[in-house]
């Protein structure tokens, strides 16, 4: 939800709401109707900003905490320099985007550097910009930066940051010792619940009902990264977890590797909601997993647009694949006749 407090002029906000893997990040835009930026001169113009996430568990750490940040934008070198400030035990800056006329910035959450906690951070505010230097009484407004002098931009908000840590057996997953399992990944416990991870994961249902370590006490996982395996949890406790180009390929795998429906079908949902990128000039292990598992699963829309967007060197490997066998003979077929129509053309 973005809002903009002025009554007198039409301008566009345009936004990007991003939280990934090492930051939470909001871009905002503020331009006129011919394209030009804006600036108020005289009164500040007031961008209201509301960060909205999903959440439906219960989380170990509950923090909520105002702050401020200000940045003061130089004109004539572009330089924009702001300190970071400590809101809610993470690091807040003001970061400078510019693209042609256009002047743009963002609001950057650094993450914390701790490997085992999953977290979200709701935030809301205001944004305000103006400038430095004299102006003549009243309301006067601009549509280009000024040539000199400095622009000041100041956010304030507050912030509700929720985490758990999972290295922890008393976070909140946990129902009981009893439903307490302990997850080696790359040398680092991880405590999760039994129910939870059978709930959403056939491949731990299996091990649970049968050849769980209860000597140890410890279920270690290998070819798993920590980093990517704490993704993948994040999805499963409904966490918003962002889904990209560069997440996908991992996700997807280990979405079939633990057999979970609920992080694979967040990928199908992914890949067919737009032409994604991934599948434009993919290597040939990311598309030939995409192909598999998605014909294993049912994928009919993702298959055949990653089949279409492959290279066709990269068709020419698959099909000599010893796996080439395993796939459906539809979809093999598809993989036939795009080859065929190469070497007709």
């Amino acid at each position: 939800m973005i809002t903009m407090d002025r009554s007198d002029d039409h301008h566009i906000l345009d936004w990007q709401y991003v939280n990934g893997e090492e930051n939470l990040t909001l871009t905002t835009k503020l331009t006129d109707m011919t394209g030009g930026s804006f600036l108020n001169h005289g009164s500040a113009a007031v961008v209201t900003v509301v960060f909205l996430t999903v959440r439906s568990i219960n989380f170990e750490r509950r923090m909520e905490t105002d702050g401020h940040i200000t940045a003061i934008y130089n004109v004539s070198d572009g330089r924009l320099t702001s300190d970071p400030a400590d809101i809610g035990g993470l690091m807040w800056h003001i970061e400078k985007q510019q693209k042609e006329r256009c002047f743009k910035w963002r609001v950057v959450c650094n993450k914390s550097n701790d490997k085992t906690s999953l977290w979200e951070c709701d935030a809301s505010g205001t944004v305000t910009i103006g400038e430095t230097r004299k102006a003549p009484c009243g309301p006067v407004e601009i549509s280009t930066l000024p040539r000199e002098g400095q622009v000041v931009v100041e956010a304030s908000f507050k912030t509700k940051i929720r985490s758990i840590d999972l290295s922890s057996i008393t976070n909140e997953t946990i129902k009981s010792l009893q439903d307490a399992a302990c997850i080696d990944v790359e040398g680092t416990k991880l405590w999760l619940s039994k129910k939870d991870l059978i709930l959403h994961s056939h491949y731990f249902k299996t091990m649970f009902a049968s050849d769980y370590p209860e000597s140890s006490g410890v279920c270690t996982l290998t070819n798993v990264k920590l980093s990517e395996f704490m993704h993948f949890i994040g999805i499963l406790y409904n966490f918003r977890s962002h889904i990209n180009d560069q997440t996908a390929p991992y996700l997807i795998y280990l979405g079939d590797y633990f057999q979970s429906d609920l992080v694979l079908r967040r990928c199908r949902d992914y890949l067919e909601c737009r032409e994604v990128p991934i599948l434009n000039g993919a290597n040939l292990a990311t598309s030939y997993e995409i192909i598999r598992i998605g014909d294993r699963h049912g994928w009919a829309l993702v298959v055949n647009r990653a089949i279409e967007k492959t290279k066709t060197k990269h068709l020419k490997e698959m099909y000599s694949k010893t796996g080439f066998k395993e796939l459906s003979e539809h979809t093999r077929d598809l993989i036939t006749q795009r080859l065929l129509l190469f070497l007709g053309d």
